[in-house]
């Protein structure tokens, strides 16, 4: 799953559809509000992923941004 598109390379200032989320941390990250199907945008990138999900503003690893796989083809 090495080509995935995932939130880690995911431009700044773009929206995108959460398309899956995988990996150990996937239950816990559906409990703070990453869900399949929602709009998700990468807000910026340094030592955490800094992302806007349903106007809340979530702060995550870079680890855990790769566990989340977005639908490239946006409108």
């Amino acid at each position: 799953m090495s080509d995935d598109f995932t939130l880690e390379n995911a431009p700044i200032g773009k929206s995108f559809e959460i398309k899956n989320i995988t990996g150990e941390y996937c239950i816990k990250l559906r409990e703070i509000g990453f869900c399949e199907g929602l709009d998700l945008c990468k807000i910026s990138e340094n030592k955490c992923i800094l992302c806007s999900i349903c106007g809340a503003r979530y702060a995550i690893s870079k680890k855990l941004s790769s566990s989340i796989v977005l639908n490239e083809n946006q409108p």
